[in-house]
């Protein structure tokens, strides 16, 4: 068997494994290498003094967030999440939702943002099991705001959910694995091979040279040197050697087992999402209606209908793909062309997954001027609104 090498600059161990480095130096003088923090029966694995620099304000700052668990502070998340933050507390029911991901129809999570009075039982995480929609625990609800916009899983046990935090459910609870990235370094998308293979992508939209990438093997992180200085915004992957990522000004790269490379994508527009059916059949959506695919050589513009800003991308086949995004945007790809279709509302679509083409679902929702929040189901015959916890 042939090990694929592991780009990365350096390794962030994890507890009980001693931290390496490319000249095999000592770690520097004040960096904190791992934190341990019991909070409410929660696990917490941080490894302080690599994600972001802990020799820095900001890298300082993030720790003692961590260490006392206060709020993360909100900031204006500009392209990637226009809206902006939650401007006050909420009561203890529904939230703008950001991402949807499960392991199959009765197993499906979706997280957002979360604003509202600490200890309420809301953790910006909500789980679907087949009937109906519930809180989705964990120790979050410690904090009066949260987010989260990214979620993916290898399987019913192991399920990754990325924003100010990178955190892991293990089929029974969660765990901490990032408890603070460095709030300009904060986490835009996951996705994984498997579990012994998962990709993180965080920065800030529309600040360039804030970008961070980090690939967990299964024991560290490693963090990969940036080939673009626009932060990812999406990721997918055919397989651990076949990775796409999207983000600003057009931004497509792939990643072949060893680095990352800038694809031509013959767009300026910010691509916000981007999934395939395989290697050969990929799409990517965007601003103003973009919707790009890639055929296995070129990556080629495809006519949407639309001009609405498009944010997730998912399909159950080549022959059967959705887009989402705003103003309650759902088109239809065929196989042969793109279509809309009645979503019944008029809130921003954030993400879509789905287990079959007749069993997908829609999230999203907006933060002014009611917070509110929105599930959506396709049923294979109409969409309906599904109540939120």
């Amino acid at each position: 068997m042939t090990t694929r090498p592991r780009p990365h600059s350096h390794t962030i161990s994890r507890p009980g494994r001693p931290r390496r480095s490319l000249t095999g130096a000592a770690p520097r003088a004040g960096a904190v290498v791992v934190l341990l923090v019991g909070l409410a029966g929660c696990s917490y694995q941080q490894h302080l003094g690599d994600v972001g620099d802990a020799g820095s304000d900001s890298g300082r700052a993030a720790q003692q967030d961590v260490a006392a668990q206060q709020d993360v502070g909100a900031q204006q998340d500009t392209a990637t999440q226009p809206d902006g933050p939650q401007s006050g507390p909420l009561p203890c029911s529904g939230f703008p939702l950001r991402a949807v991901w499960g392991s199959g129809p009765s197993d499906v999570w979706a997280v957002g943002y979360w604003s509202g009075a600490p200890g309420c039982g809301q953790t910006g995480i909500i789980h679907w099991d087949g009937t109906a929609w519930s809180p989705g625990g964990g120790c979050l609800d410690q904090r009066t705001y949260i987010r989260h916009r990214a979620v993916w899983g290898s399987g019913a046990d192991d399920v990754w959910v990325v924003g100010d935090a990178a955190w892991r459910w293990d089929g029974t609870a969660w765990t901490a694995m990032i408890p603070a990235f460095d709030d300009l370094r904060s986490a835009n998308a996951v996705w994984g091979s498997g579990a012994a293979d998962v990709w993180i992508g965080g920065g800030r939209a529309g600040w360039p040279g804030l970008v961070q990438y980090l690939l967990y093997d299964g024991a560290d992180f490693a963090q990969v040197p940036p080939v673009s200085p626009y932060a990812p915004l999406g990721l997918w992957g055919a397989s651990a050697d076949d990775v796409f990522a999207v983000g600003d000004a057009g931004m497509i790269l792939h990643y072949d087992g060893a680095s990352w490379v800038a694809m031509a994508s013959g767009t300026g527009e910010v691509l916000y999402g981007v999934w395939g059916s395989s290697a050969t059949d990929v799409f990517a959506v965007g601003a103003a209606g973009t919707i790009l695919h890639y055929d296995g050589t070129t990556w080629g513009p495809m006519d949407s209908g639309s001009t609405t800003l498009l944010r997730g991308v998912w399909g159950a086949s080549a022959s059967e793909v959705f887009a989402v995004g705003d103003a309650g945007t759902i088109l239809r790809y065929d196989g042969t062309a793109w279509a809309a279709m009645d979503s019944g509302t008029t809130l921003s679509l954030y993400g879509v997954w789905g287990s079959s083409g007749s069993d997908v679902w829609a999230v999203g929702g907006g933060v002014n001027p009611n917070n509110e929040g929105i599930a959506l189901h396709w049923d294979g015959s109409a969409w309906t609104s599904v109540a939120m916890p």
